[in-house]
């Protein structure tokens, strides 16, 4: 309502330096924010670039752990301006969704090199079943030929570009039981020879594997342990002779130990060669 005339000029004034100082401080406040918003701006900008440097990083696990450090520090900085805020937010999750989809996806890309690399795989030992299948003793395998194989399969392992790829275990089987039945079709070479030349080989394969010496662990095991066992028939082939040795009417008991005794102890020799081998 109205007020006496003498004092309306002095609240007129009042009412109006009233107004304008709560809108200069609702401005100052505004202008305040507005800077502080701009801050963070900038604060999140550095912390995407470095979300970003680490996405580049190809250590994961330095790169996993910067990303969850500049996650944290995303949390405690304060708003932005709002038409920046959907923008700056989707190329800060990219690139932390960019660093923990790596593991994902260098799975499925080792998976896809597994794959085309057990197709070829399965071809190639397929090309050297028919080979040793048109083997004969008209038109016998050579130890050229048997090289070429071998040259040809290790063309299938694993690289450091193609670390996905390579042969599997059973591949690998499948492919020296079929170079045993090539050696067995080529002319010129002995057993022993056939022996050693598949062994080489077989080591050679060792080496080419993913975890060499692991298999070579494996390996080395085995030999000793079937050394092991063929010693200790060894001893009880022996005392048996022994005992038979003293027994009369039993020379073809002991022609068939003795026998056993030496294929024994050749097998024996053989395994140590290997295991000498396979050390060197």
């Amino acid at each position: 309502g109205q007020v006496p005339r003498a004092q309306a000029d002095q609240l007129n004034k009042q009412y109006w330096n009233a107004y304008k100082a709560f809108f200069n401080r609702k401005n100052d406040f505004f202008k305040s924010l507005d800077s502080e918003k701009n801050t963070n701006l900038k604060a999140k900008y550095a912390l995407i670039e470095q979300a970003e440097a680490a996405q580049q990083n190809p250590n994961f696990d330095e790169a996993r752990t910067s990303i969850i450090r500049v996650q944290k520090e995303w949390k405690d900085v304060g708003r932005v301006p709002e038409k920046q805020a959907d923008k700056i937010w989707k190329r800060f999750r990219a690139a932390c969704d960019g660093v923990f989809e790596r593991p994902k996806q260098e799975t499925r890309q080792r998976e896809e090199r597994q794959s085309v690399a057990s197709a070829e795989q399965v071809t190639r030992l397929d090309s050297i079943a028919q080979q040793v299948a048109a083997l004969s003793p008209a038109a016998p395998g050579t130890l050229e030929g048997f090289r070429a194989l071998a040259a040809d399969w290790q063309s299938l392992d694993a690289t450091e570009g193609q670390p996905g790829a390579g042969t599997s275990d059973r591949g690998e089987e499948q492919f020296l039981t079929l170079m045993g039945k090539y050696l067995n079709q080529t002319g010129g070479i002995t057993p022993t020879d056939k022996e050693d030349l598949l062994f080489q080989l077989e080591i050679a394969r060792l080496k080419a594997r993913p975890q060499a010496q692991q298999a070579f662990t494996r390996k080395e095991t085995g030999l000793r342990r079937e050394i092991q066992e063929l010693e200790n028939d060894v001893a009880t082939l022996q005392t048996n002779l022994d005992f038979f040795g003293r027994s009369k009417n039993a020379d073809q008991l002991r022609q068939e130990y003795q026998g056993r005794l030496s294929e024994t102890n050749a097998r024996i020799a053989k395994l140590k060669k290997q295991l000498k081998q396979l050390r060197s």
